[in-house]
């Protein structure tokens, strides 16, 4: 049998052979659009089981002896969504997500690697206004009454001019964390504890997974209620999901740095951002007195004031038009290590499109369920069983509705910095292409893939021993092979 869908998502053609069924009903042709090419769509197209559509021979077939229609997976990550959490209240009552923008002509492209490039790239709305008032929306009704002022007075700081942006550095607090607390005695965590941040009176805190419910629940719980980041947290499928959103949660509330614990600082983080340079020369954003007092030598942070946030790229692929084989978005920062000052608009909007990812793929596990039940009502157990070859962690490709890179991941970070950069600066991601130095844009500073990135023998990397390599990333990638219910750390799991 095969459903009645006007449009088949990538996921259904990858899972159960029958979706080549569905057609576009113009061209009689295949399509298998995906439903969530956009992270954050409302699965519109998505359909349950077209119960009403049983064939009458198949409708009183029995299941296999001893299962059950109803029976949910023991794999807590397959079961996830099926019965709780519920939907709602990940983003229930926030201002919907923007629809995706409909696609440039062919020969608009910013690059030659085409639309599918541009588009990757999730910046929701395009203007001031909307971005705003997107961001106060989710700091007035998603987090507890008690932070509730500062993030609006953050957003009046940095959206809105009111006050001079805080420098990234004022808060000195270096956070880490990871599931086991004796990584405090590692080579890698141990230089960001040495006398080079001693000096510069930076304090080190690693937490555990013990100690990072407990600073969730001591910083988010309310007495009545539960708010939709509290909830968010707590009913998170992997622990790799868990360790993404805790480094936005900790930046955003508190500051300072976040690194991961498979990194080794290389210089202090005094020198990040040395030598930095103006983007565009400062055309078109900064006044002409500021243009005429950098170019009569005055330094770029006695004009402009220290930047409040530190980002760094990771990937920067050129003309490779495989890219998103290897990362979800052709230029890309890096969240194994970044800095920022508390309550900045980009650390607020990294966590907004957590809450609305997870309800998409919160969404997609019920309606995939509802297409298990289907199946073994009709007696295709085995058809029912082809869905369980993916789960709710699965990227689109692999048959799931988001993928970690795009649900907490790297894809979300870039997306937030290149949102608050475009509403504020007209900033595009080819405008980031090959920089060789530190680039200065309003409040930001942006690494080079030297950066934080050192040593990776491609998109122009220099060495660790380079002047422009400030932190050493050791690709411990440990998230991916903990056991399912390990949680934090560098950290926590999602596959074996």
């Amino acid at each position: 049998m095969a459903p009645s869908w006007t449009m088949a998502p990538s996921w259904l053609s990858t899972l159960w052979p029958h979706a080549s069924d569905a057609v576009e009903p113009a061209t009689g042709q295949p399509d298998a659009t995906a439903a969530f090419d956009d992270p954050h769509s409302a699965v519109a197209d998505l359909q349950p089981f077209p119960t009403d559509d049983v064939p009458a021979e198949v409708e009183d077939e029995k299941p296999p002896p001893h299962e059950s229609i109803d029976k949910l997976p023991s794999d807590p990550v397959q079961a996830w969504g099926i019965v709780k959490p519920e939907p709602g209240n990940f983003n229930g009552g926030l201002i919907p997500w923007a629809p995706k923008p409909q696609s440039k002509p062919k020969d608009q492209a910013y690059s030659s690697l085409g639309l599918e490039a541009d588009e990757v790239y999730n910046y929701a709305y395009p203007d001031m206004e909307r971005y705003d008032e997107q961001l106060r929306d989710v700091a007035a009704f998603a987090f507890p009454t008690s932070l509730k002022q500062q993030l609006l007075d953050g957003l009046r700081r940095y959206n809105h001019k009111a006050s001079a942006p805080q420098d990234w550095d004022a808060v000195k607090e270096i956070w880490q964390t990871d599931r086991n607390p004796d990584m405090k005695k590692s080579g890698s965590v141990k230089t960001w504890i040495d006398d080079r941040t001693k000096k510069e009176g930076w304090h080190h805190q690693l937490y555990d997974d013990k100690e990072a419910q407990e600073w969730m629940d001591k910083t988010f719980s309310e007495k009545h209620g539960e708010n939709n980041v509290h909830y968010l947290w707590n009913n998170l499928p992997a622990g790799i999901l868990r360790a993404d959103l805790f480094r936005y949660l900790m930046l955003l509330v508190n500051g300072g740095i976040y690194t991961d614990t498979d990194t080794r600082l290389v210089r202090p983080p005094s020198q990040w951002g040395h030598g930095q340079r103006l983007w565009k020369g400062g055309e078109g954003w900064m006044d002409a007195t500021q243009r005429s007092r950098v170019s009569n030598g005055e330094s770029i942070d006695d004009v402009l004031g220290r930047p409040s946030i530190v980002v760094g790229i990771e990937a920067d692929v050129g003309v490779r038009d495989d890219w998103h084989k290897w990362y979800p978005r052709p230029l890309q920062f890096c969240q194994w290590t970044m800095a920022a000052a508390p309550n900045h608009p980009i650390t607020l909007s990294a966590v907004l499109r957590v809450l609305h990812a997870s309800a998409t793929a919160n969404e997609w596990a019920r309606v995939r369920w509802s297409w298990i039940k289907g199946l073994r009502s009709t007696g295709e157990w085995d058809k029912a069983n082809d869905f369980f070859k993916s789960n709710v962690l699965s990227t689109p490709s692999d048959g799931g509705p988001v993928g970690v890179m795009d649900w907490t991941g790297p894809g979300v970070w870039t997306d937030s910095v290149l949102s608050y950069l475009s509403v504020n600066y007209g900033v595009k991601w080819t405008d980031l292409r090959e920089i060789r130095h530190p680039l200065r844009i309003g409040d930001v500073v942006i690494l080079p893939v030297t950066g934080f990135s050192p040593g990776v023998g491609q998109f122009g990397a220099g060495e660790p021993e380079d002047n422009q390599a400030m932190v050493y990333h050791l690709f411990r990638g440990s998230w991916k092979h903990q056991g399912k219910e390990g949680s934090l750390g560098a950290m926590g799991s999602i596959w074996d």
